[in-house]
């Protein structure tokens, strides 16, 4: 059987995280996998693998990093023939409110504007708040947001707010997509010689 593919980028480290989690998930339910960040997968062959998780975080806008978009810009072709799914790492999936769900969804209508992808299957999960790694002014801006926000403002720790149990479930799910296009795609079969 044919890897999933995750091809990601980070900010802060946490889509790493993310990603490298789906990668085990897969792995568990008996796919490969395999993990790269968008600027280093250039050289790999798409064809090779059964399925690809593009993943990407938002910070302080409505776009994820450009190199994956550059990524997704290049090898468009290959990636409509390739059951895919898009993974949106970001604070907005962490809060549940009408307006944060209004945000995710543009996320997914840029990424699709902006590399002209319609993913088979799009998700979001919340993201994290690394207080601890933050500059100075960084950190008293995060918080500002976060207060106005309703999310974690105690700067002395790093707050997870990624569900991890929806990473597991859209694990599942996309494996699961993957081997349903794989049933459905024919096999090939060499001709029959005539007598």
């Amino acid at each position: 059987m044919r890897p999933i593919l995750i091809v990601h980028e980070s900010t802060h480290g946490h889509t790493t995280k993310v990603a490298e989690t789906l990668a085990d998930h897969f792995r568990k339910l008996g796919h490969g996998a395999h993990v790269d960040h968008s600027g280093e997968a250039d050289g790999l062959v798409l064809d090779r693998f059964q399925g690809i998780v593009l993943a990407g975080s938002i910070h302080g806008g409505a776009h994820v990093q450009p190199t994956l978009i550059e990524f997704v810009k290049r090898h468009h072709a290959e990636l409509a023939q390739i059951p895919t799914a898009l993974v949106i790492v970001c604070m907005a999936a962490a809060r549940d409110r009408d307006s944060a769900r209004e945000a995710v969804e543009r996320y997914f209508s840029t990424f699709a504007h902006d590399t002209g992808l319609e993913p088979m299957r799009k998700t979001a999960f919340g993201d994290e708040l690394p207080y601890t790694r933050y500059g100075l002014i960084e950190r008293l801006a995060v918080q500002l947001v976060s207060r106005a926000q309703g999310d974690p403002t105690d700067t002395t720790r790093d707050h997870d707010l990624t569900d991890w149990n929806a990473v597991a479930a859209f694990a599942r799910t996309f494996a699961g997509d993957v081997d349903q296009a794989a049933r459905s795609r024919p096999t090939y079969r060499p001709p029959v010689p005539l007598e």
